[in-house]
């Protein structure tokens, strides 16, 4: 099931603060002599930040949405 962003909020973060970083997703294990390399996950991982300004209302729907209707972000 895919949720979607309310619309009351704003529908672009602010530039500022924005950052997207791939995070490293590959684990390794030593074996006497060599180096065992492989994928955690099948899809790369990315960590996002953005920053909004949001008024007072805008911020409850916003928690509202994200305990109700992500289930806290799971």
């Amino acid at each position: 099931m895919s949720e979607v962003w309310p619309s009351s909020l704003p529908q672009c973060p602010l530039i500022e603060g924005f950052s997207d970083t791939p995070v490293d997703t590959v684990i390794r294990s030593e074996f006497s002599g060599y180096t065992k390399v492989r994928n955690r996950f099948t899809a790369t991982i990315h960590e996002v930040r953005e920053n909004y300004l949001l008024t007072t209302a805008q911020y409850s729907t916003f928690l509202d949405f994200f305990e109700t209707s992500l289930s806290n972000g799971s």
